[in-house]
């Protein structure tokens, strides 16, 4: 009985737990049910141009095409992707091997219908360069290239480019030609430009006034190598510049003079009355005078010409031994008068001498002053100099001047000297109070406090500074006016 009842719960257990989802019995080693990825398929995309390959790829199936950069074909614009005769779309499901083709339109053929200059002409300095640019309408013509030409190559040359370089002065049409024959032309003046520099003063602007022959090179300190190499004596430098570049001009004989040449002798002996510049005085006129030896105008000259390609006239008009006041307006030495002449004179000569010369910087550089030490005249100095300075900005339509401080190496101790020290104070002050003056040259000063007299004549004339001396203040004065920034360049258009 009991075992009958045990048996009979166990079989009513087995078909509930059947009944709830439970595997009773289950073999030991019966592996797990995988789930299997359905198998993918890789389809190629080969992209042609022109019957070759341009690129070729591999795309899932059911994936959409991400499209390489357009091809370019010359003289053709690309269109789209072709498939199977039809314009392919870009979201087309890949589920096959296909080719893509390039389908490209031809560009339209776009005449040149005008070519001009941003300007139609302008000027130009003898040895400079311009570069031309044209505009071609409309914008996508085709056949654009362009020849170019100038009327006269011995005025004016131009290259393939269009960079234009002057050569000599004159007028000259540069002409740039399309492929189907559209022109357009720039009319070109090219000058020479000079810059017209008045020189004045008195002993020391006018140069050595004796001729010393004695060679002192080797006593030179603090003097330029090359000027040093070109010291012939005490009274004489030589210059080695190009030629046809920095001329003085001479008013007797209404001349320039190359000074690459090396002329002997500077300025000219000349007096002024009755409106006329002459070699025989007239009244109480006061007389310009000739240097015998180098001054400072050649490698002034020199200098200038490195620093600004410039070309330049000198006009010196000095007068050993004259204080300021004999260079006033007012007067009656007719020191003023004369040196406003000469440069007019200057003036006129070479703008008659051609109509492609022009002048472009105007301004003059002054040393004087070793006549003016005492009381008096340093008391009036100020004064009087001012009225030289406007009169000759105002007269002669100057830009600015250039001032060289006063020294006197004749004095026993010239840096201690009261009134020499006096004077070069009224000189900074005027220089420093005017705008349209710059100092030009501290040289012989500071040399001098420095104890170096090198640079001074011998002990006959040691007022004055040597040529080799007076050579290294014009190059320090040229140096001195281009850092200035006051020196105009010509107009380039």
């Amino acid at each position: 009985m009991k075992k009958t009842l045990f048996i009979l719960i166990v079989t009513v257990l087995i078909v509930l737990i059947g009944a709830c989802g439970y595997e009773l019995i289950r073999p030991i080693n019966e592996p797990k049910s995988i789930e299997v990825p359905p198998v993918r398929t890789n389809y190629k995309v080969v992209y042609i141009v022109d019957n070759e390959i341009y690129d070729e790829v591999e795309v899932y199936e059911g994936k959409i095409l991400s499209l390489p950069k357009n091809p370019i074909k010359k003289e053709y614009t690309f269109k789209y992707w072709e498939l199977d005769g039809k314009k392919f779309d870009v979201n087309t499901v890949i589920n096959r091997d296909i080719n893509l083709i390039a389908v490209f339109e031809k560009n339209a053929n776009v005449e040149v219908q005008g070519i001009k200059f941003a300007q139609s002409g302008g000027d130009l300095n003898v040895g400079d360069s311009l570069d031309l640019k044209v505009t071609i309408s409309p914008s996508n013509a085709k056949n654009n290239e362009i020849t170019w030409t100038s009327s006269d190559t011995t005025i004016a040359t131009v290259s393939t480019s269009g960079k234009v370089t002057a050569k000599g002065a004159g007028a000259a049409t540069i002409t740039a030609k399309t492929k189907n024959g559209k022109t357009a032309t720039y009319s070109l003046d090219v000058y020479d430009y000079y810059d017209l520099v008045l020189m004045w003063g008195q002993s020391n602007m006018v140069g050595t006034m004796k001729n010393n022959t004695e060679n002192n090179t080797k006593l030179l300190k603090n003097i330029d190598n090359d000027i040093v190499l070109h010291n012939v004596s005490y009274s004489r430098v030589t210059v080695d510049m190009p030629k046809n570049v920095a001329f003085e001009y001479l008013a007797l004989k209404n001349t320039l003079v190359d000074i690459s040449t090396n002329p002997k002798t500077f300025g000219e002996n000349a007096y002024f009355g009755n409106g006329k510049i002459t070699s025989i005085k007239v009244g109480d006129s006061y007389q310009t005078h000739i240097s015998t030896g180098t001054n400072m105008i050649p490698y002034f000259a020199k200098e200038y010409y490195a620093k600004t390609h410039h070309k330049i006239i000198i006009v010196l008009a000095a007068s050993g031994g004259r204080s300021i006041l004999r260079f006033t307006p007012s007067s009656e030495a007719n020191l003023y008068n004369l040196m406003v002449k000469k440069y007019k004179m200057a003036e006129e000569y070479i703008l008659k001498k051609s109509d492609y010369n022009k002048i472009v910087n105007r301004f003059y550089v002054v040393y004087q002053g070793e006549s003016d030490i005492n009381d008096y005249a340093v008391s009036r100095y100020k004064d009087n100099y001012v009225q030289v300075h406007q009169g000759l900005m105002k007269d002669l339509k100057l830009s600015f001047g250039a001032m060289v401080y006063i020294v006197n190496a004749s004095l026993a101790d010239p840096t201690n000297d009261s009134n020499t020290i006096k004077l070069r104070e009224v000189q900074k002050e005027i220089v420093k109070n005017n705008s349209t003056i710059i100092k030009g040259s501290d040289f012989p000063y500071t040399e001098l406090s420095k104890g170096n007299k090198s640079i001074f004549c011998p002990s006959d004339n040691i007022i004055h500074l040597n040529s080799a001396g007076l050579s290294q203040v014009g190059r320090e004065i040229a140096i001195n006016i281009y850092k200035s920034g006051k020196i105009k360049s010509p107009s380039k258009n």
